[in-house]
């Protein structure tokens, strides 16, 4: 087993990556430090595609329906948005450590502009980031911790 020192591509965390010997006879053990990712940054990152890609599935289904039909998907499709939503800024203040409290106007966002769902989840994303680092203009709570 070789250790070899690398820091995550995400937050720059130190990490000591652990290289089978039969994988550094095969290559270049070095080219996987470019890709070194800590535990944490790399959970965050799939729980974040597999949310967007969700999201994303109800959002493009409402594209180009019209009339009852609209009407008949967003209320069907609305509590999965709604429960989808939620993970979302949860995930999002769990990576930031803040408290922001949910609104149904970022749902109501979503469902009139459905094709614009990249720009809703990004917004909420900044939200958090702005609010770690300045909860009060943010109009959020105190920062927490939910370790």
């Amino acid at each position: 087993m070789k250790l070899i020192d690398a820091k995550c591509k995400f937050c720059g965390k130190t990490l000591a990556l652990q290289v089978d010997d039969s994988y550094a006879d095969l290559g270049d053990p070095f080219k996987l430090v470019g890709m070194a990712a800590c535990n944490r940054c790399a959970d965050m990152r799939v729980e974040r595609r597999k949310l967007e890609h969700e999201i994303r599935t109800f959002a493009l289904g409402l594209i180009g329906l019209k009339g009852k039909a609209r009407q008949d998907a967003e209320s069907a499709a609305a509590p999965f948005l709604h429960k989808l939503l939620e993970s979302w800024l949860d995930l999002a203040k769990r990576w930031r450590g803040v408290a922001i409290e949910y609104d149904d106007g970022m749902l109501d966002s979503l469902l009139a502009k459905p094709e614009e769902y990249a720009d809703v989840l990004m917004r909420m994303w900044t939200l958090a980031k702005h609010a770690a680092k300045q909860p009060e203009l943010a109009g959020v709570g105190a920062p927490y911790r939910d370790d």
